[in-house]
């Protein structure tokens, strides 16, 4: 059978296979750049010897320095001092080393070490060269190269699928939805009003082209209820409603019922606000509407707290990639949230019965 194929499966099938080429691309060149940046070393390496000096001294010292905020910070310093001698004379020379190296290292033992064959005063650990000189394994280096190409690919990812693949919020998509029934090909939700009760039911991304087919073709709705996998079916008779809340800027309706609470979610806030139209009628007749308009700070508050939160992470953890994961996420996501919310502060909507709303109610 012909693997049906929509509109919306080809730009999410694009944004894959672009992503997966940037990041194969991405990860190749990293893996090249970091080998032919390690390749730089001091030019007595070209001409150098190997010697066995001996272990004299293995020490640790805390060591203060100022971070890119300013923050004045502590670091572990890991020190070797060797020694090695050459015609009668005794040359000696001390390194800082990794924490792993200097737990395996003790006073005594020996270790490799390279020297200018002009100056033997000059010289380092053989691991501290060898990666300089090309030496060091490809794994290695495909390491250090991930650590910038898997953040970089997923900022990529992100930003394609909210420019190609995520719907507008304020149209109607064609395809997926009817009067009675709404489809959130993006989140894998389905939603059916039948004649007294709300169905609904999650599936998952290997489902998504058999329902989105079944469901342009205009299936019956028990043949749609019928794909759902055990379990994940819901549903709600009208007449158990005891609330429905909506906020305006959510693709969500959430409602609460005499077996317990549901939320519906929908591909955008104007799909949501179709299907909100199209239940209320359905509501019971003892459920009163509330109507409750936050201030700016107020609506504006939960996102400046996560937003203020990514700064202090992605000041306080020096990681690259995960500074730029962080400031990606800040900068695309948190933040058009917190001025959305400011230019435009949230409206919550309410049907409930009269003697639930105080206790439901928050703070205006």
């Amino acid at each position: 059978m012909k693997k049906y194929s929509s509109p919306w499966f080809k730009r999410k099938g694009f944004v894959r296979l672009a992503s997966l080429f940037i990041f194969i691309v991405s990860t190749h060149f990293g893996t090249y750049l970091v080998g032919y940046f390690s390749a730089f070393s001091p030019r007595w390496v070209d001409e150098h010897r190997e010697v066995q000096a001996r272990v004299t001294d293995l020490f640790y010292q805390q060591e203060e320095f100022i971070n890119s905020s300013g923050d004045k910070r502590a670091l572990d310093g890991y020190y070797l001092s060797y020694q090695f001698g050459l015609e009668g004379e005794e040359f000696l020379s001390t390194k800082a080393i990794s924490s792993s190296r200097f737990l395996t290292l003790k006073e005594g033992s020996y270790v490799s070490v390279w020297y200018s064959i002009d100056n033997p005063e000059v010289s380092d650990l053989k691991i501290h060269l060898a990666a300089k000189v090309g030496e060091d394994p490809v794994t290695e280096k495909l390491l250090s190269a991930l650590g910038f190409s898997v953040p970089f690919t997923m900022m990529l990812y992100f930003l394609l699928s909210f420019l190609l693949v995520q719907e507008s919020k304020n149209v109607l998509p064609k395809g997926l939805y009817t009067g009675n029934s709404w489809l959130d090909i993006e989140d894998k939700y389905l939603v059916l009003m039948l004649c007294d009760e709300l169905v609904y039911f999650g599936f998952d991304d290997k489902q998504s082209a058999e329902i989105l087919r079944a469901y342009s073709n205009e299936v019956p709705p028990d043949k749609l209820i019928a794909m759902s996998k055990p379990g994940r079916l819901q549903r709600i008779a009208f007449d158990d409603i005891t609330l429905v809340c909506s906020d305006h800027n959510s693709d969500v309706i959430e409602i609460e019922h005499k077996g317990g609470c549901g939320r519906l979610g929908f591909i955008n806030q104007m799909v949501k606000s179709h299907a909100l139209e199209n239940l209320k009628p359905f509501f019971p007749v003892d459920l009163g509407y509330h109507r409750n308009e936050r201030t700016r700070l107020k609506a504006a508050l939960p996102s400046l707290l996560f937003l203020t939160l990514l700064m202090v992470g992605g000041l306080t953890i020096n990681i690259v990639g995960f500074q730029l994961l962080v400031g990606f996420m800040g900068i695309f996501i948190v933040l058009p949230i917190v001025i959305s919310r400011i230019t435009n502060p949230t409206i919550t909507e309410k049907w409930c019965r009269e003697e639930a709303f105080t206790q439901i109610e928050g703070p205006a």
